[in-house]
Formats: C-alpha cells, sequence, structure tokens
C-alpha cells in the first residue's frame, strides 16, 4: 500500500470518525434535554449552535425549550436550561414542514377528538399564521373534524435558536370526546348509506341537489329550545342523520357531508334570519352558486304535523336577502337561477332518463386522515406527509449507503496500483 492509499484511508476515517462522535455528541445532549436535566456541558464555545443542531436532530424537544443561560470555558460550555411543558409526552409532539402538513395535523387532532396537542412548525414565524382562518377552512374541507366543537384556544411562541414556532392546541367539545368520536364515525357511515340508497351516480348533478334536500326535509325535524338543552347532538350531523332531530348547524352539516360525497362544490354560510344566528348551505350547478335553506324548508306547522316546502330551495342572494341577513363580502356571490324549484320541477318533468347506477364505493375521513402519532395514508404524496421524529441515530438506506460507495470508489481508482 503506497502513501497516497494510506493517506486516503486516514482521512475516509478520520471523516467517519468525527461523524460518529459529532453524532453521539448530539445524541447524548438530546438525551438529557429529554430527562430535564437542568446543568448540561456542551464541547463548544457556543451554547446557541450545539443547541441548534440538537433542535435540527429532533425538533419535538423544542417543545420543552424555555430559555437557558451559561458561562464558557475555553472549549467547552456548561449551560443552566429552562424547561417548560414538562407534563407533554414526547411522542404527542408532532412536526409541520409546511402549511399544508399543519393543517392535516390540526385537522387529524381535532378529527379524533384530541384535548390537547401541539405541534413544531419548521423556520415559520408564529404571528404569520391565522389559526381561526385555517379552522374555518379545515370545517368547509372535513365537516366531521369540528363536529361538536365547543371552542378552542391556541397559543404559540417561538424558539429564538431555530426560528421554529411551537403550538399549543386546546380544544372543548360539547360532550364526552369518545362518545363523540363514535357518533362522528356513525353519521358518515349513514351518510354513506343514504347516498348509497338514495342517489344515482349518473344522475344530474341538480337531481342529486333535490335528492339530498328532500332527503333531509322528510327524515329530520326541528329541535325546539326546550329539547336542545340537554342534547349537543342535535346541533350536529348525528342529530339530523341518526337521530331525526336538528338544528340549523345539524342541519347544515348533514347537507354538507351528502353534498360532499356526491362531488357537488359547496359552502356553508353563516348569519342571522328572524333576530338569530342562523346558518345554511350553498351549492353551485355548473358555474353559479345558489343558496339552499333547508331548516326553512322544514317549518314545523301550528299542528305539529312537519313540511316539505321550497321557499328557499336554491335561491339567489337578492331572494334571501328578504329575510336572511349574512356578510356577502365573506362568501361567493349567489346569483344562479337556472336550477331554481320552479326550473327544476321543469328540468325533471322533460327528463325521460332513468338513473340507476349505483354509488358503491365511498372513502371515510377516518381512512384518509389517520390520528395523531401515526403516519398518514400511504396514497399520500411522500411531501404532504407530515413527518414524525424518533429520538435516535439514523439508520442509512440501501441507496445511501451504495451512494457514499461509489464516491468512494470513485475517488479511490486514481491511486489505485497500475500494472
Amino acid at each position: 500500500m503506497d502513501k497516497r492509499t494510506i493517506f486516503l484511508f486516514c482521512i475516509i476515517s478520520y471523516i467517519f470518525f468525527a461523524v460518529s462522535v459529532w453524532g453521539d455528541s448530539i445524541h447524548d445532549t438530546a438525551a438529557e434535554l429529554m430527562e430535564f436535566k437542568s446543568e448540561i456541558r456542551l464541547d463548544t464555545r457556543d451554547p446557541a449552535e450545539t443547541l441548534g443542531s440538537v433542535y435540527e436532530y429532533d425538533p419535538r424537544l423544542e417543545v420543552y425549550f424555555g430559555g437557558y443561560n451559561g458561562t464558557s470555558y475555553g472549549s467547552y460550555s456548561v449551560i443552566n436550561m429552562k424547561y417548560v411543558n414538562t407534563e407533554v409526552p414526547l411522542k404527542s409532539v408532532c412536526i409541520a414542514e409546511n402549511e399544508q402538513e399543519f393543517t392535516e395535523l390540526v385537522t387529524r387532532g381535532l378529527l379524533y377528538c384530541n384535548k390537547n396537542f401541539y405541534i413544531i412548525y419548521r423556520n415559520k414565524d408564529y404571528s404569520a399564521i391565522d389559526i381561526d382562518s385555517m379552522v374555518e377552512s379545515i370545517e368547509e374541507d372535513c365537516p366531521l373534524a369540528v363536529m361538536g366543537v365547543g371552542k378552542y384556544a391556541s397559543s404559540s411562541s417561538q424558539n429564538p435558536i431555530t426560528e421554529d414556532s411551537i403550538f399549543s392546541f386546546t380544544i372543548e367539545y360539547k360532550y364526552d370526546p369518545e362518545v363523540l368520536l363514535e357518533h362522528r364515525r356513525e353519521a358518515e357511515q349513514r351518510a354513506f348509506e343514504i347516498i348509497g340508497s338514495n342517489v344515482a351516480y349518473d344522475m344530474p348533478d341538480y337531481l342529486k341537489v333535490k335528492t339530498i334536500h328532500d332527503y333531509i326535509v322528510n327524515n329530520c325535524r326541528y329541535g325546539s329550545d326546550h329539547e336542545t338543552n340537554d342534547r349537543p347532538d342535535y346541533y350536529t350531523a348525528y342529530g339530523a342523520l341518526i337521530e331525526g332531530k336538528a338544528v340549523c348547524q345539524g342541519y347544515t352539516q348533514a347537507a354538507q357531508m351528502l353534498f360532499d360525497i356526491c362531488g357537488i362544490d359547496n359552502f356553508t354560510v353563516s348569519g342571522s334570519s328572524e333576530g338569530q344566528s342562523h346558518t345554511w348551505n350553498a351549492i353551485k350547478l355548473e358555474d353559479q352558486y345558489y343558496h339552499i335553506d333547508m331548516t326553512w324548508d322544514d317549518p314545523v306547522m301550528s299542528d305539529g304535523t312537519d313540511a316539505l316546502k321550497y321557499d328557499y330551495y336554491n335561491v339567489d342572494d337578492n331572494t334571501l336577502a328578504k329575510d336572511h341577513s349574512w356578510d356577502k363580502s365573506r362568501y361567493a356571490p349567489c346569483t344562479g337561477t337556472k336550477y331554481n324549484y320552479a326550473n327544476t320541477i321543469g328540468l325533471m318533468a322533460s327528463d325521460m332518463n332513468v338513473y340507476s347506477q349505483p354509488y358503491e364505493n365511498f372513502v371515510s375521513v377516518f381512512s384518509s386522515h389517520k390520528p395523531l402519532g401515526e403516519d398518514t395514508n400511504e396514497s399520500n404524496a411522500a411531501d404532504s406527509k407530515p413527518q414524525i421524529y424518533e429520538l435516535g441515530i439514523k439508520n442509512w438506506s440501501i441507496t445511501e449507503i451504495g451512494i457514499i460507495a461509489l464516491v468512494l470508489f470513485a475517488v479511490f481508482m486514481p491511486f489505485r496500483k497500475r500494472k
């Protein structure tokens, strides 16, 4: 073995030794932080740099960061750590690398009725996040995730070392979270059954809308004030679809779920009517939106009988504004008239088609969104998967080992002994 080969071997050995020592040092410091040791010795004059490497190694540890002070002694430092949230299990802390992952993690926390959860949002200023707007978008995309939610609170801070933001969420539910989670599953299953039994896949969208409207009005009754006092489920899709009794929130959530299953573009509107807070739906047919208020189309008559009406079926802004109020700047304008009730009846009378193709494949939101702490569905794009970090030295993959071997081979080839 010539001198050049020996020199190359020494360089490679030193690199692997340095990497190993660095890894051990980072791992040891991370373990001490996880054990909440108050005094920590670091083999560096720059504690912030080392702590930054530790938090890069396992960002979940940032949930415990409360600051530090210390003294440098030449080649090493001794720091005193301050800890917060020490009661939080490390496994309950999740990591978001971008807005999509952050929203997905909050969705999962809400969907599975978590009372508390923490998210480390990498390289993001917490002041740039509007939590209320994000929850509103979650409600549109996944109504089950907010079904039965009473109120929520979030707090946030930023780690000055990494500039990562630490979010804490506290959720209050209108009734027992375990019962609510079961109700969510039952409501979704019932929604699948309703569409499977009443709506044909090959129906035109306007006919799907009318079928859903008629089903809800005919199978749900409006709950009076004294009935809803002890029945928070009447404010949910569960009340409308399972119990057959609900207030406007329940009607609206149920309709939204059924529209979503059928792929009908829709959104919910919050406003007021007759001096009281009120919610209803808006749907899109072709290129225009329409209001559809199933609560007011399901009046309880003076003799106690139920009725099916179409006074608020696929109406435009001007029509609904006669007795409804809402912030029009928040919602897309509803200007459609082609599919109002009168025209819908005309279209149905002239349509001689028989629609019989059933809905067969339903995708549960519980399969699309896993509980916090579990990996997302493998069918999701890799860049959309929320990452859960594990404490430990990284295991190199076969691909990475192969690349390193090729690089070393290419470097070694010029020094090989020639014949």
